[in-house]
């Protein structure tokens, strides 16, 4: 059974102000508090370089994907503005001058709601990827019209309203039952009242994440299986007439996915880092000061930002020290290229050897996934003089 920090069952009576003295005088605690300040401040500088590059290269997003996009930077932005906020309250707090010690300590309820504001952007990020994913495997079931499919109204209510709902349930489950006027010492959302729920909290977060991981995993394959089938020219009469079509969708699903696929393990990863170092510490650090400190140097679940913006500044190689630069998408090469010279290059990413053996007829449920899919009905009537060759 995980075993979480309790601050204000720990710091009670007396030892609330002897432990507050001794973080005031804890160099390392006010050292983690500068890192992670410094850290977030970057974040934001990140997020904002991300996007200007971003809006500067013009890149092509189909609608539905860009505002689930604009939604994770938005919620990242969010997350890193709350703990710029809670970490520069925290360093103040414990570096000004006071005369009693109770002066450093702040009521519960202003933890409580800069920590709500951190709960609302991290559930918003988990709920944005989770919403691409599955516009992902619908994307995926729809190859040839889903470009002219474009409802980003619709998939932003969607977004916030899970987002709303969500976040109501953690506040039900964490800040219930809080004393909200009691003086509380560290800035923290765990405590003694709310063990339960902030344990269903985190295993939420850590599962979601994990779930979005394999999402990614399973898109990318499938639209590789997906993008070999229209190489080897493995397709039915029906999505022939949208050949243009299905090969621009398969593109583009593939850059999503291997943008999100780093980004989802990062986010997964991070969360595992939080839980079980706060695990390790509460089991096998016994001074209250340290064991506070590494709860406090592990929660870097806001570093999902990070990874967010340097994913996205990798793909489209404007990382500063990375000169890679053919890892471009074909979006961006579109604005520095003619519609000839686009087509050329697609024609060419999906045309096969043109040696390859030529067979009379290919059953369609076995070149597609999902049967399904597939609307290609061949007629018993069909002499065999009209079987349309495919190339395998």
């Amino acid at each position: 059974m995980f075993s979480f920090g309790e601050p204000d069952a720990i710091l009670d009576g007396f030892d609330r102000l002897v432990i507050c003295a001794r973080i005031a005088d804890s160099r390392l605690y006010k050292c983690i508090l500068i890192f992670k300040l410094v850290m977030s401040v970057a974040g934001l500088l990140l997020l904002y370089y991300e996007y200007h590059k971003k809006k500067k290269l013009q890149c092509i997003i189909h609608p539905n994907v860009l505002i689930i996009l604009n939604c994770i930077r938005a919620f990242c932005a969010m997350l890193l503005i709350t703990y710029i906020v809670i970490h520069g309250n925290d360093l103040y707090r414990y570096s000004k001058t006071v005369i009693i010690i109770t002066e450093r300590m702040n009521k519960a309820y202003v933890f409580a709601v800069l920590r709500m504001f951190a709960s609302v952007a991290t559930v918003g990020i988990l709920i944005s990827l989770a919403i691409l994913a599955v516009e992902q495997i619908l994307s995926t079931l729809s190859l040839s019209d889903y470009e002219n499919v474009a409802r980003p109204r619709f998939i932003l209510f969607i977004t916030m309203s899970l987002t709303i709902i969500a976040s109501c349930i953690a506040f039900c489950l964490m800040f219930t039952d809080t004393a909200f006027n009691a003086d509380q010492i560290i800035s923290s959302t765990a405590n003694s009242r709310n063990g339960l729920g902030y344990r269903l909290f985190l295993i939420f977060d850590l599962s979601l994440a994990f779930i979005v991981f394999c999402l990614c995993i399973i898109i990318k394959a499938w639209n590789t299986h997906l993008f070999i089938n229209v190489r080897r020219k493995i397709l039915c009469s029906a999505q022939q007439r949208h050949q243009l079509s299905i090969k621009f969708q398969i593109n583009e699903n593939l850059k999503i996915a291997k943008l999100f696929i780093p980004i989802s393990f990062f986010t997964f990863l991070l969360y595992v880092i939080n839980i079980f170092g706060t695990w390790a510490a509460n089991q096998f650090i016994r001074d209250t000061v340290l064991r506070l400190c590494v709860n406090e140097l592990v929660f870097l679940h806001s570093w999902s930002a990070h990874v967010f913006a340097l994913c996205g500044l990798y793909q489209m190689g404007e990382l500063p020290f990375i000169h890679s630069y053919t890892v471009r998408n074909g979006s961006e090469i579109v604005t520095m290229e003619s519609t000839k010279q686009f087509h050329d290059r697609q024609k060419a990413m999906f045309e096969g050897p043109s040696d390859l053996p030529l067979l009379t007829h290919v059953p369609h449920t076995s070149l597609w996934p999902f049967p399904w899919i597939c609307t290609f009905q061949q007629s018993r009537t069909q002499s065999p003089s009209t079987v349309q060759s495919f190339r395998v």
